[in-house]
C-alpha cells in the first residue's frame, strides 16, 4: 500500500462536498483517494496554483528589474499559456509590473482551423487586455519548425541537409502544421484582429508562413495587425521582397548573428550557397523590410547593447587583447555583408519594436505627446569603436516619466558578458 495523499492539507476530507460539474472519488469510507473528475479539480488546482503563481510573479519581477539596468521598457512574452497569464495578471494587480508587457497566446494546434479555435484564441485575448498601456494581449504564437543543428535538424528547409561530405540528404526537417489548414487559421484570425507571431528558422517555414500571411491579404485586405515572423535563421533570397509587400515583421535576434560553435557547425549541412544567408538581416533590410528585434529570453542575453554590437561587426564580443586588421575581422564575421547600420539595430528596438507592439503612437521614439520612456547611457554609441558598443552601461531608466533604475553611484555594477545568461 502507497502512502495517502494528504488531501486535508488542501482542506479536502469526507466531508467535502462534490461539485455540481465533477466528483471526488472516494472509498468505501468516504475518504477521498486523491482522484478528482471534470469540475472537481479546481477544489485542488486553485489553491496549488495560487502559491506558485505568487512565487512565480515575484521571481518575473526580479527579473524584469534586471532588465530595467539594461535600458528594456517594453517587451512581448511570445508563448504565454494559462499560468504565465496569470503570472501577468498578478504582477500588474500587485503594483510590481515596471514594464509594457503584451502576451502571446500560445496556439498549442496550428492545424485546427475551426471557428471554435478562434473563438477561443480571441476570448482569450480578449480577456487578457488588462490595461493599454502596460499589460494586454492581442497576439498569438506559433511554432513553424524546430531548430537547425545536427543531429536535430527538425528546422524546415527548401531543399535537403547535407550530410559531413556535402553530399544531399533527404532530410529536410519537419514543418509543424499544414500549410493549407494553417493559413485559413491565419486568415480567420486576421480577420477577427490578432496579429500572428511566428517561430521559424528554415527557409521552408519561413515560406509557408509567408505564404499563410499573403492567403490573409488576399482574403481580408490589410488589416494593420502586423504579423511577425520571429528567428529567420535561414531565408530564401525570393522570399525577401515579400516580407515589405506583405507588410510582415523580421523579429530577429541579432545577438545571433555571429560566428561561433553554433553557427559553424551549420556550414556543412547547409553548403556555402545557402550558409551566405545565415540571418539575413542585411539583406531584408535592403529589400525594405521592417527589422525589430528580440532577444529569445532565457535562450540568450536580453542585453541589446550586445546586440547592436553584433548587427553591426556580424562577430561576437573582441578579446581584449585581440588586435585584427580589416581582413582579419571580416573573416572572423558571420557573413558581413549581412551587417546593418546601427541606426537600423537602434530603430529595430525602439520604434519599429513599438511599431510591431502597436504601441509606436506613445512610446518608441522621444516627441511631445508621447509617454516618457526614456534611457540615459554612459557613452554615444555612435561615435565609439563598435567593438565596444556592449561596454555600454544604462545609468538611468524612466519608465511613463517615472525612474525604475538609477546606476550604483560608488560603480560597482558591471555590464555583464553577452554569452552570459541573465537569471
Amino acid at each position: 500500500m502507497g502512502q495517502q495523499p494528504r488531501l486535508d492539507l488542501l482542506g479536502v476530507n469526507a466531508e467535502t462536498r462534490d461539485p455540481d460539474d465533477g466528483k471526488i472519488d472516494r472509498e468505501a469510507s468516504g475518504a477521498p483517494t486523491g482522484l478528482f473528475i471534470d469540475g472537481a479539480v479546481d477544489l485542488v488546482e486553485n489553491k496549488i496554483r495560487a502559491p506558485i503563481i505568487e512565487e512565480q510573479a515575484s521571481l518575473t519581477g526580479a527579473v524584469l528589474k534586471k532588465m530595467s539596468a539594461y535600458g528594456i521598457t517594453s517587451l512581448m512574452d511570445a508563448q504565454v499559456g494559462p499560468m504565465g497569464e496569470a503570472v501577468w495578471r498578478q504582477l500588474y494587480r500587485s503594483g510590481k509590473l515596471r514594464m509594457r508587457v503584451r502576451m502571446a497566446i500560445s496556439v498549442d494546434h496550428p492545424n485546427d482551423d475551426s471557428d471554435k479555435m478562434v473563438a477561443q484564441l480571441v476570448e482569450t485575448s480578449k480577456e487578457d487586455n488588462v490595461d493599454p498601456n502596460f499589460l494586454r494581449a492581442g497576439v498569438v504564437k506559433v511554432f513553424a519548425d524546430g531548430v537547425m543543428e545536427y543531429p536535430s535538424q527538425t528546422a524546415a528547409l527548401l531543399s535537403p541537409y547535407l550530410d559531413a561530405d556535402g553530399k544531399p540528404t533527404k532530410t529536410l526537417g519537419k514543418l509543424y502544421f499544414c500549410p493549407e489548414r494553417f493559413a485559413q487559421l491565419v486568415t480567420k484570425l486576421d480577420a477577427k484582429g490578432l496579429a500572428v507571431h511566428i517561430h521559424a528558422i528554415g527557409d521552408r517555414a519561413v515560406r509557408a508562413s509567408l505564404d499563410a500571411f499573403a492567403a490573409a491579404r488576399a482574403a481580408n485586405g490589410d488589416k494593420d495587425n502586423r504579423h511577425s515572423i520571429a528567428h529567420l535563421q535561414l531565408v530564401d533570397p525570393d522570399d525577401f521582397p515579400r516580407f515589405k509587400a506583405l507588410g510582415v515583421i523580421a523579429d530577429f535576434q541579432l545577438l545571433w548573428a555571429q560566428r561561433d560553435p553554433s553557427t559553424q557547425g551549420l556550414e556543412p549541412y547547409l553548403g556555402p550557397d545557402r550558409y551566405r544567408y545565415l540571418y539575413p538581416a542585411g539583406s531584408l533590410d535592403a529589400a525594405g523590410a521592417m527589422i525589430i528585434g528580440g532577444s529569445d529570453w532565457d535562450v540568450s542575453s536580453y542585453n541589446p547593447f550586445c546586440a547592436f554590437q553584433t548587427a553591426v561587426t556580424r562577430r561576437g564580443e573582441k578579446n581584449q587583447e585581440q588586435e585584427s586588421g580589416e581582413k582579419e575581422q571580416e573573416k572572423d564575421a558571420l557573413n558581413i555583408k549581412e551587417a546593418i547600420l546601427l541606426t537600423t539595430a537602434v530603430d529595430a528596438y525602439t520604434i519599429n519594436a513599438a511599431f510591431a507592439l502597436k504601441q509606436d503612437t506613445t512610446t518608441g521614439s522621444l516627441e511631445v505627446g508621447k509617454r516618457a520612456d526614456l534611457i540615459v547611457v554612459d557613452r554615444d554609441i555612435f561615435t565609439v569603436d563598435p567593438d565596444t558598443i556592449a561596454d555600454t552601461k544604462v545609468l538611468k531608466t524612466y519608465l511613463d516619466g517615472r525612474l525604475v533604475y538609477t546606476a550604483p553611484e560608488n560603480g560597482t555594477s558591471r555590464t555583464q558578458r553577452c554569452d552570459e545568461i541573465y537569471d
